[in-house]
């Protein structure tokens, strides 16, 4: 949430194409980040400096209060657009933002100054480094993620590209009238994973579903068998052989995939809340055919490159 909170300021922040920004007005751009209800914790962060264009700030932190809260650091933090000058004169969104994040930690601070400065020591190597790309389109109310770029430790990455219609960013009440007929129409997502998944999404996908279980193997077992068995009806006019194979050799694969996923969505009319509005009147579905009408136009293709190692 942190990390789209400070997206989302910085969108309604960013300066215009060819102005030449100077120290102070970066960091009154950085001052509405700090701002942000949705930035949980304190924030601490070094001097901001105009470099190469860009508003950029380092070591940047995020602290939570009590023991073992979980803290987050960017080593640099820079951001540049096309738009507004300043969001203090709050005239109109605008169109560009870039953003680069380096060298971003997860660090637990537990209180004791001892263990926290070998956890900062153990999560040195461990640095992420992050682009975004985000444009609007006022006119065609068109949101565009241009680029997503996450490079983790490793042979590990994620890259996203995004088009979602139906997008009005002029103030906080259009936002929020969006949420609720924005539609998204195209998506690619690649995920290169060479130990990611176990890294990153095993043990809160595993707390969610492995809760109380005295056999979480077999149980684990029993949800890939049910997954794959979903797979299987997904719809043929959405999700064609070739696609279901990979999603199931994925799931084959669990909790150890490794290797390059691919996966792409296109629909004309889009997905969004629209498409989900029926069912709080009929209840939420059960079956694979209960959710059919959801992918009604929609093509999803998926695929899955196991040269960098994978089960068997």
């Amino acid at each position: 949430m942190r990390f789209a909170a400070i997206v989302a300021a910085a969108l309604a922040a960013a300066p215009a194409a060819g102005e030449v920004l100077t120290e102070s007005e970066c960091g009154a751009l950085w001052a509405m980040v700090e701002d942000i209800d949705a930035v949980e914790g304190r924030i601490a962060a070094g001097q901001i400096v105009l470099r190469d264009g860009w508003c950029s700030i380092t070591d940047v932190e995020f602290r939570q209060d009590g023991q073992y809260a979980p803290g987050m650091s960017f080593g640099r933090l820079s951001w540049r657009g096309e738009g507004l000058r300043a969001r203090a004169n709050r005239l109109e969104t605008p169109s560009v933002l870039e953003v680069r994040i380096e060298d971003a930690r997860y660090v637990l601070q537990t209180g004791d100054a001892a263990m926290d400065y070998m956890f900062r020591a153990q999560s040195a190597p461990h640095g992420i480094d992050a682009e975004v790309s985000l444009t609007w389109d006022k006119a065609a109310r068109q949101f565009v993620v241009q680029r997503l770029d996450i490079d983790f430790p490793g042979e590990n990455a994620i890259a996203l590209t995004a088009r979602v219609g139906n997008v009005d960013l002029t103030s906080k009440a259009a936002l929020q009238a969006s949420l609720g007929s924005f539609a998204l129409t195209d998506m690619t997502l690649e995920v290169t994973t060479n130990g990611l998944f176990e890294t990153y999404a095993l043990i809160p996908i595993g707390s969610a579903l492995l809760s109380g279980a005295a056999d979480p193997e077999a149980e684990i077992a029993a949800l890939l068998a049910d997954a794959k068995a979903a797979v299987a009806e997904l719809p043929a006019s959405s999700f064609d052989a070739a696609t279901k194979a990979a999603l199931t050799t994925i799931l084959s694969d669990l909790p150890n995939p490794a290797g390059r996923i691919s996966l792409a969505m296109r629909s004309d009319a889009g997905i969004g809340p629209a498409r989900v509005a029926q069912y709080a009147m009929s209840g939420v579905p059960t079956t694979i055919a209960d959710l059919a009408p959801v992918f009604d136009g929609v093509t999803v293709t998926a695929t899955y490159d196991r040269t960098a190692g994978g089960t068997d």
